[in-house]
């Protein structure tokens, strides 16, 4: 969905991992320039490139000050990288607030737009993600392999297999 203003809800499906059914966009209510943008960065991020979403328009207007301020922060995290929960709210000069950052990113209406999955414990473990565990293995199993110039999710989906972060099968 999207309003005036930009993309307002992306979706993952319950199933199917296959080429273009990775995410659900209602395509009549985004104007076309931004839809082609958008099809094409979700498309070539799930090849496994590193693509920006920058240029896309996210509506973010329905939230509180507080949430839009980590989603603000969570969309400058860079393909590949991940930052614990501890670490957002301290960019954010709310060093003790990590569980208020995570409920913000439980929030999250457009991920990898804004790639709330890159956020995880302190403690190494993914953490929650409100597309399920399975889809946070998934999402950072494809910017790991990206960075380290592997097949991308799109290749290895085809062939049903997938792997999480640290190369065990899904």
């Amino acid at each position: 969905m999207a309003s005036q203003k930009g993309v307002q809800v992306i979706s993952f499906p319950n199933r199917s991992f296959g080429p273009r059914r990775y995410l659900r966009v209602n395509r009549s209510s985004l104007p076309p320039p931004f839809l082609e943008l958008l099809s094409k960065r979700l498309e070539d991020y799930f090849k496994g490139k590193s693509v920006s979403f920058q240029k896309i328009p996210v509506d973010l207007s329905p939230f509180p000050l507080f949430t839009k301020k980590v989603l603000m922060a969570c969309a400058k995290i860079p393909f590949g990288k991940t930052i614990s929960y501890k670490n957002l709210a301290r960019r954010l000069n709310h060093p003790r607030a990590m569980r208020a950052v995570g409920n913000a990113l439980g929030n999250n209406r457009v991920p990898i737009l804004i790639p709330c999955h890159r956020v995880i414990r302190e403690d190494g473990n993914l953490g929650g993600y409100t597309a399920g565990e399975k889809w946070k293995r998934i999402l950072l199993g494809l910017e790991k392999r990206s960075r380290q110039n592997t097949k991308g999710f799109i290749d290895n989906a085809q062939k049903r297999v997938l792997y999480t972060p640290r190369g065990q099968k899904l």
